[in-house]
């Protein structure tokens, strides 16, 4: 008998990098990590994300608060 060899989904593998990707922004950059936002252009914060990714200009979250509770960092 031949053993099967276990081959991942591309498909699968590429979504969990993105999640990771997605929660390790929301982390760094303040927003709350929703996992039901990942792929929804309508949610604010993958919206963000989709910025950064593209290299442009993003809201950060900390900075955006520390500017307002007048908190420096």
């Amino acid at each position: 008998m031949a053993k099967r060899h276990y081959q991942p989904n591309r498909r699968t593998s590429q979504c969990q990098d993105d999640l990771e990707a997605y929660i390790y922004f929301c982390q760094r950059y303040g927003y709350k990590v929703n996992y039901n936002d990942l792929y929804n252009q309508r949610a604010f914060a993958y919206q963000q994300f989709t910025k950064k990714i593209a290299g442009k200009w993003f809201k950060d979250q900390w900075e955006a608060d520390a500017r307002r509770y007048g908190c420096w960092i």
